[in-house]
């Protein structure tokens, strides 16, 4: 879902970079109307990966287990991995338009043609956005697992802990006599 949004993105912000405000006139002419679905599509497919984000977040909170999550490579491989691949994604997807629409540059040199070397250094930030992206929804799902297990962790017999108790309950400080402490009893009255 990240990479299909990143696709979006880098295709986008190519052609808006490329062309500046003439990007749209320059997108209807190369054929490439097909977006105007693809879109929708991949909103769709963003809103579906959100929501079974938040359906696993809070199952691990409610379990106390983060599922079976594998340990992810570093960000910086992460990076990388999404960088290219948005790269990948780019270069096909153009070199397609160009086989196929009417318009477009053809050839192995049309992703990169008329401006197209762009998508690279665009690919690469878009890139970092997904592997962060990646490697903070693994830390959510591994906090909430860990404050899942911590409430689901049985309290002490007849305690408290520390912060709640102070929170919820101050005995009054008692006056030597209240405590039965006192030397002496209080004076009787004749």
């Amino acid at each position: 879902m990240l990479i299909a949004l990143g696709a979006l993105g880098v295709h986008d912000l190519r052609y808006l970079l490329a062309y500046g405000g003439n990007a749209g006139h320059e997108l209807s002419l190369q054929g490439h109307g097909y977006l105007r679905f693809a879109t929708p599509l991949i909103a769709g497919l963003v809103v579906l990966g959100a929501s079974a984000f938040a359906a696993r977040v809070m199952r691990a909170y409610i379990t106390g287990d983060a599922g079976g999550t594998r340990a992810l490579p570093s960000t910086r491989r992460l990076w990388l991995g999404a960088s290219v691949l948005l790269v990948s994604v780019y270069a096909t997807q153009e070199w397609l338009e160009g086989l196929l629409a009417e318009g477009h540059p053809g050839g192995l040199g049309a992703p990169f043609g008329h401006g197209g070397l762009v998508a690279i250094p665009l690919a690469f930030a878009i890139g970092l956005v997904v592997a962060l992206a990646l490697r903070g929804a693994a830390s959510a799902i591994a906090v909430a697992a860990a404050r899942g297990r911590a409430r689901l962790r049985p309290a002490a017999a007849g305690s408290l802990p520390l912060r709640i108790s102070r929170s919820l309950f101050v005995p009054p400080r008692l006056a030597p006599l209240a405590r039965h402490i006192a030397p002496r009893a209080p004076p009787a009255f004749v």
